[in-house]
């Protein structure tokens, strides 16, 4: 049985890696952020960093957030997804680039756009089809058919191919909407009758081990 597909892909810029002496290395070197951070109680007061890793030896240099703040001060939702080390906060905060440049006069970007997935819906379906809910949380110059080759495993000139024969379609105004360099949001909807691979595809589309995946209802 075939099935139908739909996920929701969120590009974010590159991370920002800030160049701190690492101990460890004796020299600078870029950090990378881990994705999580960490929270102290001291009393009634908080205090957070957000956790950064050196990209050579992986000793940790901790980004302070806050610091012996009143617990009536932090709001308690900022709070649980501080502590539970949500990806949409941990992203936000690593793209902070005055609180980085506050401890450090050297920030490099990461080399390449980074991609939060998630499934929306997956559902027994006569014929395969994905439908691709494409926006860029931040303005990055990257194409979308770029993305959708990387991502899917397929080639720019088999997109073209889909997109001529009408068994690719895109929401974005003006011509070519998938060579143009991402701003806001685009819709892509794929009919994968009769592609041998369909099944990798669709696979691939939810989660290929490069990007983040959420999968909600």
């Amino acid at each position: 049985m075939s099935f139908s597909l739909s996920v929701s892909w969120a590009v974010l810029a590159p991370a920002l890696h800030p160049c701190i002496h690492c101990a460890r290395c004796g020299t600078r070197r870029p950090f990378a952020p881990s994705g999580r951070a960490r929270v102290n109680a001291n009393g009634s007061r908080l205090d957070a960093w957000l956790i950064y890793r050196c990209s050579v030896c992986g000793a940790t240099w901790n980004l302070p957030l806050f610091e012996r703040r009143p617990l009536s001060q932090v709001d308690p939702a900022y709070l649980a997804d501080l502590t539970g080390n949500a990806p949409a906060l941990m992203d936000s905060l690593a793209r902070d680039r005055a609180a980085l440049c506050r401890h450090t006069d050297r920030i490099e970007p990461a080399m390449a756009p980074q991609l939060r997935r998630r499934v929306l819906s997956r559902t027994p379906a006569d014929t395969p089809a994905l439908h691709i809910g494409l926006h860029a949380v931040e303005a990055v110059p990257l194409r979308p058919d770029r993305l959708l080759a990387a991502e899917l495993g397929i080639t720019r000139s088999r997109l073209r191919v889909w997109a001529d024969s009408g068994r690719l379609t895109a929401t974005r105004p003006g011509r070519n909407p998938l060579c143009r360099p991402l701003r806001g949001a685009i819709d892509i909807v794929i009919d994968l009758t009769g592609q041998p691979d369909a099944d990798c595809i669709l696979s691939r589309a939810a989660c290929d081990g490069c990007g983040r995946t959420e999968t909600g209802p």
